[in-house]
């Protein structure tokens, strides 16, 4: 229509995204106007670990592009490092720690997702 068209986004992650559209070369352009979904959790496996820590994969959607970086936690322990494996897995590894019941946090590109466990 003369006010509407349908573009496709890659993949990628955060906020705050300008958007520029290009016709017969004349261009427009808005200023934070996009914005990706946050990271979703749904599942880690393993979902126990002893108290020496290890790597534990984290299930869920919107982790974003290969280029994305991530912060996170489980309970109050930060990811000591974490990898993306694909949009909808990524691998961390964590510290030495105890307890139960942890909730989990993962952060991309300034957009925080959590988990209750």
């Amino acid at each position: 229509s003369h006010t509407a068209i349908r573009v496709y986004v890659n993949q990628g992650e955060g906020l705050n995204h300008d958007v520029s559209v290009t016709v017969a070369s004349q261009a427009g352009t808005g200023s934070n106007l996009f914005r990706y979904n946050v990271p979703t959790i749904s599942a880690m496996t393993p979902s126990t670990k002893d108290t020496s820590g290890g790597s534990i994969t984290i299930t869920g959607n919107n982790f974003g592009a290969s280029t994305a970086s991530y912060t996170g936690k489980i309970g109050s322990t930060s990811f000591s490092s974490a990898t993306r494996l694909s949009h909808t897995a990524i691998r961390v590894y964590v510290n030495q720690g105890e307890g139960l019941n942890h909730d989990v946090s993962v952060t991309v590109a300034s957009q925080a997702g959590t988990g209750s466990n």
